[in-house]
């Protein structure tokens, strides 16, 4: 009888094959990250094989099956450098600043539940749970209190592009506290919010026939777990995700930072604070280096960057954030925060969170 395939047999078959030398050369240590990975993933092997050859078989079955993965994060990893590539040329050449003045690819205060005078921290923080329709979901921890809060600290620490703020974003906006139960409570109440009139003077039964109940819970992923890419899906995997960008995304934030003018003369030329917002809006998103929370740890760093430089905050639509990361929607309407409810809810809301 022959013994089971050991993990390092796999990682020795696997250094053999041409696809992971590709891999390996170009992102270093996440490779080796990626093979344990793999190898964890094959699940529970046959402790023992009949002969040697049907061993060298099922390696060769097993290093194959990988080896197919990592061509699939090849192909994404190159699709996410195109279009990070194209965003970056955008934006040094002022390009997203001018489509994000148009009226058209602005989504107005009123449409997230926001006001024109209300302090720029807390529209960013309605926006962004507005648009994270996560945060509609049963015991969801996060408030917008936690949203603004993450979005001042980062502003004032003007440190955006690194492990650390991401650390923090995530930890604020994504995991959030334990579950109090004022929090509870509140959670509770995201289930009665009706797509209704705002406004609406008075609550009637047939008013139920509009209410959208969301009865999933809310969940959360480790920074650390695992996503593969799949043929279906436009980005990465989360290995390959981060590894891009820690490796190419931030560096090239800071190259779009350190070319913005402290105060800009007249005609000058260069991109501006807008214009890298909306870089990093667009390549984190496309990059998407977590499993989950992606989009909400972006447009937390595109509301602190714009916020960090003194800039007033403006809400993308929808349709440009869609143009910028180049991603397809697989929402339905139905996914989507409810624009309209009961104001008496939000004020009960508050009062809860208050307390």
């Amino acid at each position: 009888m022959i013994h089971r395939i050991t993990e390092s047999e796999f990682k020795a078959a696997l250094n053999a094959d041409r696809s992971f030398a590709i891999y390996a050369s170009k992102t270093g240590k996440y490779a080796n990250h990626l093979a344990s990975e793999a190898w964890k993933a094959e699940g529970i092997l046959p402790s023992t094989y009949a002969s040697a050859e049907e061993k060298q078989k099922r390696l060769r079955k097993i290093v194959q099956h990988t080896s197919t993965r990592i061509a699939t994060e090849q192909v994404k990893l190159s699709r996410a450098r195109r279009q990070t590539m194209a965003i970056f040329g955008r934006a040094m050449n002022r390009c997203l600043e001018r489509e994000l003045a148009q009226p058209h690819n602005q989504m107005p205060p009123a449409s997230y539940h926001a006001s024109a005078n209300m302090a720029d921290a807390v529209k960013a923080a309605k926006w962004v749970a507005h648009v994270s329709g996560s945060m509609d979901l049963q015991h969801c921890p996060i408030t917008e209190q936690d949203i603004e809060t993450a979005i001042r600290h980062i502003a004032a620490n003007r440190q955006m592009f690194t492990a650390a703020t991401l650390t923090y974003i995530r930890k604020k906006t994504y995991y959030g506290p334990s579950p109090s139960m004022a929090s509870r409570a509140a959670a509770k109440l995201k289930h009665l919010r009706a797509r209704l009139r705002r406004g609406s003077p008075r609550f009637t039964p047939a008013d139920l026939d509009n209410m959208v109940l969301r009865t999933e819970a809310y969940v959360t992923f480790p920074n650390s777990a695992v996503r593969w890419a799949e043929p279906e899906h436009a980005f990465p995997g989360t290995i390959s995700g981060q590894y891009f960008l820690y490796n190419f995304v931030f560096p090239q934030a800071q190259t779009l930072l350190s070319q913005v003018p402290a105060a800009r003369a007249p005609g000058q030329r260069g991109p501006s604070v807008l214009n890298l917002a909306c870089f990093v809006l667009g390549a984190f998103i496309a990059t998407h280096p977590f499993k989950d929370g992606n989009g909400r740890t972006a447009r937390v760093l595109y509301a602190g960057t714009l916020l960090a430089h003194g800039h007033p905050f403006v809400a993308p639509a929808f349709a440009f954030e869609q143009r910028l990361h180049g991603l397809r929607s697989t929402l339905d309407a139905a996914d989507f925060h409810p624009t309209d409810h009961f104001d008496f809810l939000d004020n009960f809301e508050a009062s809860l969170m208050r307390s």
